[in-house]
């Protein structure tokens, strides 16, 4: 009786653990260009990055700071720049603007995505911040045109699948 409850046991317990790596999902932060997958993390709702460049026209630094919001949801929460400009946000409807020395600064912008896309060049130095890291995109990307960063959510047995890095 002992051997078949142990044989019942293990068959359920790879059930079980068959069950958790197909359906349960866990979100992933995909970086990628052109040419594949850059790099990924795991990420949980509430998980903050940055994105530091020089913006094009006014070629001052900024920074927008972004938090996931869910399994397939980037918000945008502030950003910072140092000079009003064309394409820079200034009102109140993008949230609350006040200024802080020579810099300039939103919160509360609550604008999702569901992909984020930056072109490359070596002009505006796109950087990733996360984790107090920066990764010098335009550095290590200098051969690609454009970036991506999105959410996914991925079962366990799908993200060696997909997540190859190329």
């Amino acid at each position: 009786m002992k051997k078949k409850a142990k044989i019942v046991f293990a068959f359920f317990f790879a059930a079980v653990l068959a069950w958790a790596l197909v359906f349960c999902f866990i979100p992933v932060l995909i970086i990628e260009t052109e040419y594949g997958i850059y790099k990924w993390m795991f990420v949980n709702k509430g998980t903050q990055f940055s994105l530091k460049f020089i913006h094009s026209v006014e070629l001052t630094p900024v920074i927008e700071n972004f938090v996931i919001t869910g399994s397939k949801t980037i918000k945008l929460q502030s950003i910072e720049y140092q000079s009003f400009g064309a394409g820079l946000p200034f009102s109140q409807e993008d949230g609350v603007f006040y200024q802080d020395g020579d810099k300039f600064i939103i919160k509360g912008m609550n604008r999702e995505f569901k992909t984020i896309e930056f072109l490359i060049y070596p002009d505006n130095k796109l950087t990733f911040i996360f984790n107090d890291k920066q990764d010098y995109l335009y550095e290590k990307l200098s051969n690609s045109s454009f970036v991506r960063f999105k959410i996914k959510a991925l079962s366990v047995y799908f993200i060696k699948k997909y997540l190859t890095i190329t």
